[in-house]
Order: structure tokens, then sequence, then C-alpha cells
């Protein structure tokens, strides 16, 4: 009996587990997200309101998350905080202090840090 269920719930999984994620390539314009982004061809995004999270390899490997923070929201695993005027290098300070403080993140590791020209 415990086999059986165990088959059912991860057939499940493998019929239901493609459901969220769409393949994309070219613009993509979010007016729910107050974004539009040029997705590399053959990539994969998660189909969420919440946020844009898109991936080649799957999300383990490598991912692109957009997502919309005001300000004064704080973050769930760092004291430091943003502040108007930042410059994009020190933001990304902050949003990797946050990443490298998550409890649930093993062997993050920053390979590179500087300012690149995109788009």
């Amino acid at each position: 009996m415990k086999t059986r269920v165990t088959i059912a719930l991860l057939l499940s999984l493998v019929l239901t587990g493609c459901g969220p994620w769409l393949r994309v390539g070219g613009l993509y314009s979010s007016p729910a997200h107050n974004v539009s982004v040029e997705f590399p061809e053959r990539w994969m995004r998660m189909n969420t309101n919440e946020f844009l999270l898109i991936t080649r390899d799957g999300v383990l490997l490598q991912y692109i998350l957009i997502q919309s923070l005001h300000v004064s929201d704080p973050l769930k695993h760092t004291k430091k905080t943003f502040r108007k005027g930042m410059l994009p290098q020190e933001v990304a300070e902050v949003i990797l202090d946050n990443k490298s403080s998550n409890p649930d993140v093993l062997n993050f590791k920053v390979s590179g840090n500087t300012p690149a020209k995109v788009g």
C-alpha cells in the first residue's frame, strides 16, 4: 500500500511539476511588475504574479530573479537596508549579504561583484 501511495505521489509531481514553467525568449513585458525584459532564448520562466524568475538549466544551477522591493522594505536575512541614492554596486552588496545570511542557502560563494553595462 505504501508503495502505491509513493508511486501515485511521484507520478502526480511529474505530471504537474512542469505546469508553472513557460519557455521564454525575446521581449517580455509585465505591467504587474512594471518591467520589460529581453529574455535569453530557450530559457524557462516560472509562472507567478509575485516576481519574475527565469532559468536555463534549473534554479539550482543558475537563475535570474526580478523582484520589486520598496526602499523601506526590510530584508529577511540581513540588518543591512536600502537607502535612496545607493549605487547599483551598493544595492548588490546588500542583496548578496541577505542571500549569504539565509540559513537555507548552503555553500554560497560570490565569484565576482563588479559593475557591468547591461542592455
